[in-house]
């Protein structure tokens, strides 16, 4: 992993940036920087991004186990679920309910992969990587040739055939709270 400095910023950025819908671009870091900037990227060998994928599905699978394991036990004491909240993961875990998408937070040091989180169903910088980088990738000069290692686009359209395939319904409806920050913000598929 190497990360690559001196990438001029876009004339129109801050209009490009709206144009897609990410109007917080410019929430402050703790350094004073803003959170989106078009001047860094970082870059990944085939083997790096094939570790990262290695390890996402694995840790993925063991998520999985773990709420199996967590429901089966049904003792929520320490998430401070609600009665009804125990209903409905239970109920959802037995109908075999999908989900939409996954991201975890990782420390990466080029070696070493260490968790952080996994968010679940939750839309957190969704839109910066499925659409902002992409939008940045293609209109930056000389990086035609290269390619974002995501496919979270396209993999959400496929997801959402399946979904309709499966449902046999065509209308999906999605919400979110803000009550709680953007970090915090839900995504539920009613």
């Amino acid at each position: 992993m190497k990360r690559v400095t001196g990438f001029p910023t876009r004339p129109d950025m801050v209009q490009q940036l709206l144009n897609v819908g990410f109007d917080y671009y410019n929430l402050p870091s703790s350094d004073g920087s803003h959170y989106w900037s078009d001047n860094v990227a970082y870059e990944f060998t085939l083997a790096e991004i094939d570790r990262i994928e290695d390890t996402t599905n694995e840790l993925h699978s063991m998520c999985l186990d773990f709420a199996a394991d967590e429901i089966k036990k049904g003792d929520y004491e320490n998430y401070r679920f609600t009665e009804l909240q125990k209903q409905l993961i239970e109920t959802s875990w037995r109908n075999q309910d999908p989900y939409l998408y996954g991201r975890f937070d990782f420390g990466y040091d080029g070696d070493n992969l260490k968790m952080f989180e996994y968010n679940a169903d939750t839309p957190t910088s969704l839109l910066e990587a499925a659409v902002v980088q992409w939008q940045w990738l293609e209109q930056i000069e000389g990086l035609k040739h290269r390619d974002q290692f995501n496919w979270i686009h396209e993999e959400l359209i496929k997801h959402f055939q399946f979904l309709k395939q499966q449902s046999g319904k065509t209308d999906f409806h999605l919400s979110a709270m803000q009550d709680a920050g953007r970090e915090d913000w839900v995504m539920w598929i009613i």
